[in-house]
């Protein structure tokens, strides 16, 4: 890959030009392969502002911070390169994440999409899974049921058949529109500067927070019935942040994404889920 300038590499993402404003060592100016399958990771997968790249092949999302920086070039007292400019607050931190050696780095999980913008981090997960299918059937019989059961009711005047299926209706109308919340929605986990943002969209749903990234002293994530990523603020309140994942790898992934933006210093949690 041909870098045509030292001093100022532009990187284009998705959605913005992200501005490098520091001199990256001759190190990475070559070509760089993926660390998992050794396939070659073409310049559009490759952001060096967060200093991780995509493959394309096995769909890797692995950091070359530690490529980037030479051995020796570090200060002791922070654990930063000597040398390299801030560009924004809190992107010095997020530049040098913190490894504590408590867990191995977590991959970019199936279902889940990661995004910046250049102003925050975006962890998106989408909530179709193979039981919103199973569950589809079902709503379908339900519903038309309940269509089949109003017709005869309110064609034969028999109001008091039509009063006994409300309940039922409020049911079907329930189901469908998880179901549809199920193929069409997202949550959204966006991280910034100054807060950790999550909603839920396009279809409206409970759920949604905003917390001062001031605030947060860990991100951490809990086994239950489910899974589910937690923010313990310095005030010691927890709140929960995300639940219902589907699997270990998704809550870690959003814990490791939020702790390494904001610069983080991962610790243990009472009660959180182990990490490898």
């Amino acid at each position: 890959t041909e870098v045509r300038s030292l001093d100022n590499i532009l990187i284009h993402t998705k959605k913005h030009w992200a501005n490098v404003q520091y001199r990256p060592d001759s190190g990475i100016l070559k070509v760089m392969e993926c660390k998992n399958c050794h396939w070659e990771i073409p310049a559009e997968n490759i952001n060096i502002q967060l200093a991780v790249a995509k493959c394309g092949n096995c769909h890797t999302v692995f950091s070359f911070y530690d490529d980037i920086v030479a051995p020796g070039r570090r200060n002791p007292e922070d654990g930063r390169p000597d040398g390299r400019p801030v560009d924004a607050p809190g992107e010095e931190a997020r530049k040098a994440f913190p490894r504590t050696g408590r867990f191995t780095a977590v991959s970019l999980p199936r279902g889940m999409s990661l995004e910046d913008t250049g102003i925050e981090l975006r962890v998106l997960r989408r909530w179709f899974s193979p039981q919103i299918v199973v569950l589809t059937f079902f709503t379908v019989i339900w519903d038309a049921f309940l269509l089949f059961w109003f017709i005869i009711a309110l064609s034969g005047g028999l109001y008091g058949m039509a009063a006994a299926g409300s309940i039922h209706l409020l049911v079907g109308v329930g189901l469908t529109y998880y179901v549809l919340a199920g193929y069409l929605n997202s949550t959204i986990v966006a991280v910034n500067e100054n807060y950790i943002v999550v909603h839920h969209a396009p279809l409206p749903w409970r759920g949604a927070k905003t917390i001062q990234a001031a605030d947060i002293d860990q991100v951490y994530c809990r086994e239950g019935l489910n899974y589910s990523v937690h923010a313990l603020l310095k005030d010691g309140q927890d709140i929960r942040l995300v639940h219902g994942l589907r699997n270990e790898v998704q809550a870690l992934y959003i814990e490791q994404e939020a702790e390494k933006y904001l610069g983080i210093r991962d610790r243990p949690v009472r009660d959180e889920l182990p990490r490898a």
